[in-house]
């Protein structure tokens, strides 16, 4: 805490990998990407993600691939990271993408 209180950001409803057409799906990851790395640079002390992460309970392994990196990246920076189940984060099973990405720290 500084100062000036808490500071922390939060984003939701960045459905990675939603789009069909890769061009879009790109950019939409590189606006994702860009995000965190304004986080980091803004001095957060943590950042909350509320919800629908991804687009659908099994995204493509090249944007899960990515996003856990560069999260990974952001606890390094000593970014804290809150992610939250949302709609299309669910799964059918005992274990969703949301687990995936804490486990992968």
């Amino acid at each position: 805490m500084n100062e000036l209180g808490i500071r922390f950001a939060h984003m939701a409803d960045t459905h990675l990998g939603a789009f069909r057409d890769p061009v879009l799906r790109e950019l939409n990851l590189e606006a994702f990407l860009r995000a965190l790395d304004i986080v980091r640079e803004e001095g957060c002390e943590f950042l909350v993600i509320a919800g629908d992460i991804f687009d659908t309970t099994l995204p493509e392994m090249d944007v899960v691939e990515r996003a856990a990196e560069a999260l990974r990246r952001l606890g390094e920076a000593g970014v804290r990271t809150y992610v939250l189940y949302g709609s299309h984060d669910r799964s059918l099973t005992e274990r969703g993408i949301v687990d995936v990405l804490e486990a992968a720290g």
